[in-house]
């Protein structure tokens, strides 16, 4: 029977306990997906594994900080990571900042680079106008009851995780502008900070994050120019380019959020637990010390079913 902790757990991949490396079972439950979109997760065509990396990373029994720590400081790795989300996904909120913990705990071992691509989970919601989110999950989960369950359970989740969620304020939006926004923010070295604005105004203010006017005082409120802002939203500045990187995230496979894809190649879902990022963290920076030889005290890429781009 299908339960609140079962809807809400649509973007957060549970792992099963491991008897082995080659064992892993992961409930094909785990992140948010666009209206109609089957619960499958989908292998990139160019972007390789999905579940395996994290899921085996994690259940494997090398600790590998010592490998890493081992290099000198000028062979510091440093990695890149694309992170696909929407500022309207409660599970991204939640995974971006598990992923920041992560990041924390092997912050004397390991740099890494974040850049937030765009993806629309309600691309169908009307630009300009908003509406009550509850009632898009009670039309969604088939009632208000049940909408309120699948709330409570998420609200839950993120309050372990230092984050207020007050879902009854929440205002359904078209996120295109925001993720215009979060274009120029990177462009002024300012994504990181606008990423974590919009969330919380979405998620704890009850701002609608679909309004011009809300958009550029949040962009305002981490230090950017607000009145420029306004100008670029009221353009076409950077719809182009924001409408062909969804295109291009489509193109990849990434039919859900949130998605973490390491160096072009290697993707990791759904909101996991800190330390299954900080392993996989550690995996993937060790593979780029040893190439394509085994490291010493790491877990193959055969182990972790994982495939070579």
């Amino acid at each position: 029977m299908p339960s609140a902790a079962n809807d809400a757990d649509r973007s957060s991949w549970n792992t099963s306990t491991c008897n082995s490396l080659r064992s892993v079972i992961a409930n094909a439950s785990g992140v948010l997906r666009e209206p109609g979109a089957i619960d499958t997760q989908r292998t990139p065509r160019r972007i390789h594994t999905s579940t395996s990396v994290a899921q085996n990373v994690a259940c494997g029994s090398a600790d590998m900080s010592p490998t890493i720590r081992a290099y000198p400081a000028r062979m510091r790795p440093v990695l890149n990571v694309e992170i696909y989300s929407d500022v309207v996904c409660p599970w991204c909120y939640i995974g971006k900042r598990r992923f920041e913990t992560a990041m924390q705990q092997v912050a004397d071992e390991i740099d890494v680079n974040v850049v937030y691509r765009p993806y629309q989970l309600d691309p169908a919601a009307a630009p300009g106008k908003s509406a009550p989110v509850i009632e898009a999950y009670a039309k969604k989960f088939g009632g208000p009851q049940r909408a309120a369950e699948i709330i409570a359970q998420v609200t839950s989740v993120a309050a372990a995780d230092g984050i207020d969620f007050r879902m009854d304020l929440a205002l359904r939006a078209n996120t295109l502008l925001a993720h215009r926004l979060l274009e120029l923010a990177h462009a002024q070295g300012m994504q990181a900070q606008l990423k974590e604005r919009l969330l919380r105004a979405y998620f704890t203010d009850g701002l609608d994050v679909g309004d011009v006017g809300v958009l550029a005082r949040c962009a305002g409120d981490v230090g950017m120019d607000e009145s420029s802002c306004r100008t670029y939203l009221a353009s076409d500045a950077g719809l182009a380019e924001v409408r062909e990187r969804l295109v291009q995230a489509a193109a990849h496979g990434i039919s859900a959020v949130p998605t973490f894809v390491f160096e072009e190649a290697w993707t990791v879902p759904g909101a996991q637990d800190v330390d299954v990022f900080v392993q996989v963290l550690r995996r993937m920076a060790a593979r780029q010390f040893e190439g394509d030889g085994e490291p010493a005290d790491a877990v193959s890429d055969s182990a972790v079913g994982a495939e070579r781009r």
